[in-house]
């Protein structure tokens, strides 16, 4: 375990790489991860760590029984199972993390047995994070299939097309309107901007009412692409949903909408709180809901 500490780095690296590349940085010009960004995202992660270890010192022992019994169980000698559940309640969130990746690397043993799928490691986590992970890879799926459906477009991204998408809608829009619109920072927002305006998707006018801002509309061309646009996304859109029921996606549009309308009020209007402190303000405490 000589190099456990530059082990557990790199990967906290590669996360932070994975969350800035969800963000579609990469269509704009070329450059390296800023180390600061990395700096204050891993301070915010290791205070919500901190205080996720109190709630999850009681929740252990409830998903340990459940989520590692139904996937592991079966391949951890009795004794060892015994012990195990006779010290959780004893246990530092320290051991608890152990004992976790314990049982992951039993199940990464069964994956190179040809035993079990690699795409059900996450199923041993805790419920939070297996949502988080999934939600995740959905994305990356979804992104994977808009790229195909807009192969031979002026653009390629989701990204892209709700900047277009939401002009259309917004008829003459702020640049800062429609960069928030899209969720996307100022620097990537005005980027993508710039590079529409060069392809001719849209043009740039000054803004009447107040001269420190422009205001942006769809060209002719930029109209045509959305329209076109639009055909494919809704053509994509049955293979996203899969073969789930109708009420299904009824249940998961809900709930989509319902998460989208919790992040959209933090995302507007609580930028300048930690996450620490947004956590407070918003998430029900264990137990509190029922």
């Amino acid at each position: 375990m000589k190099y456990a500490r530059i082990q557990e780095i790199i990967s906290l690296w590669q996360e932070f790489e994975l969350l800035e590349e969800s963000h579609d940085l990469a269509k704009t010009e070329a450059k390296e991860y800023d180390f600061s960004r990395f700096a204050v995202w891993l301070s915010r992660r290791v205070s919500e760590e901190k205080r996720v270890s109190a709630e999850f010192n009681k929740e252990f022992k409830k998903e340990f029984k459940k989520g590692l019994k139904e996937k592991f169980n079966h391949n951890i000698p009795k004794s060892d199972l015994k012990k195990s559940k006779k010290q959780q309640g004893k246990m530092s969130f320290q051991e608890q993390r152990e004992a976790v990746m314990k049982n992951g690397a039993e199940f990464e043993r069964r994956v190179q047995r040809g035993e079990e799928g690699v795409m059900e490691f996450h199923q041993y986590l805790p419920l939070e994070a297996q949502i988080a992970a999934l939600l995740t890879r959905m994305n990356r799926f979804s992104i994977f299939y808009t790229k195909k459906a807009f192969q031979g477009l002026l653009i390629s991204n989701a990204t892209e097309f709700g900047i277009l998408a939401g002009i259309k809608s917004l008829g003459n829009p702020r640049k800062t309107d429609i960069i928030n619109f899209n969720l996307l920072e100022k620097t990537t927002g005005t980027e993508l901007l710039k590079r529409m305006i060069a392809d001719g998707l849209i043009i740039e006018s000054d803004d009447a009412d107040d001269k420190r801002s422009k205001r942006v509309q769809l060209t002719r061309t930029g109209e045509k692409l959305v329209e076109e646009a639009s055909v494919r996304l809704l053509e994509i859109s049955s293979i996203i949903t899969g073969n789930l029921t109708h009420e299904q996606k009824q249940e998961m549009a809900q709930v989509l909408h319902e998460l989208g309308d919790f992040h959209n009020n933090i995302y507007f209007n609580q930028t300048e709180l930690s996450v620490r402190e947004i956590i407070e303000q918003n998430v029900v405490k264990i137990g509190e809901n029922g």
